[in-house]
């Protein structure tokens, strides 16, 4: 028996289907990933727009038939209009790897309402941004990290509890326990397990990011090119190392003219 379902999502993907249709995949607030097809949608692109692209924030009404992969959408309607992602090609590239990552991680119709927010919060954030893009891209790392139960710590060593950044230090390179999620002082720095180092000034934006609860004034800090580079090495190393799914992003592709990512 089907039933009809009503939920807001964001389009992941959408592919051509036979000679007018779509199927597409969401990440939807009450549904998790679904993927449905909507006939005729190609042969009435003034009707939905930009509504099935992807990174599109919808309103859904489906027909859900229980142990069926792809459900029939009946109904798509913008509910923000996220004009600046598709016009601005640096923020297109943040916003299509954000939009892949949750394609990776997120499982079929497993509900998650803090991701599906933290998700809408960030391509909003993204489309409104004058600057400092990226910030935004780690900042959606870091928060989903602590959604799935893996948030990491930046500013006391994951062994002792001790202060990273102490006054006076000359330290400028630590050690990162990928398994455990946190830095490692001097002190602790010899802590078996998988390790990778990381600058401390990197350590410090990380932390910041990390701190920072608002995302309006994420865009506010400046992180120098080399910083980046190494934030986003290790933020996709330790999501690797804990999140099933995660892999190397296809999108990277599209930051070859950024100059904070490598392509």
């Amino acid at each position: 028996m089907s039933e009809i379902v009503k939920t807001e999502a964001v389009v992941l993907k959408a592919i051509k289907y036979r000679d007018t249709s779509k199927i597409v995949t969401f990440f939807s607030k009450e549904h998790g990933k679904l993927s449905a097809i909507l006939k005729g949608a190609r042969s009435s692109k003034t009707m939905y727009g930009n509504a099935l692209e992807p990174m599109s924030h919808v309103a859904l009404v489906l027909y859900e038939k229980k142990g069926r992969d792809i459900q029939t959408l009946t109904q798509c309607e913008p509910v923000h209009a996220y004009r600046h992602l598709f016009e601005d090609f640096d923020k297109m590239g943040i916003g299509m790897a954000v939009i892949e990552l949750i394609r990776d991680i997120a499982h079929e119709q497993e509900k998650n309402v803090p991701l599906f927010h933290l998700l809408t919060e960030t391509l909003n954030a993204l489309n409104s941004a004058s600057r400092n893009y990226l910030n935004l891209f780690f900042y959606f790392e870091i928060r989903m990290l602590d959604i799935l139960g893996f948030s990491p710590s930046f500013g006391q060593c994951i062994e002792c509890g001790e202060d990273i950044f102490p006054a006076g230090s000359v330290v400028k390179k630590v050690d990162f326990h990928l398994e455990k999620g946190g830095p490692l002082c001097q002190e602790c720095r010899n802590a078996s397990g998988l390790k990778v180092s990381i600058s401390v000034q990197s350590l410090k934006v990380l932390d910041h990011l990390f701190s920072e609860k608002d995302i309006k004034k994420i865009t506010n800090l400046k992180i120098e090119n080399g910083t980046g580079l190494e934030i986003e090495s290790l933020l996709f190393a330790y999501l690797r190392h804990h999140v099933s799914g995660v892999k190397a992003l296809k999108t990277r592709k599209m930051f070859r003219g950024m100059n904070s990512l490598p392509s």
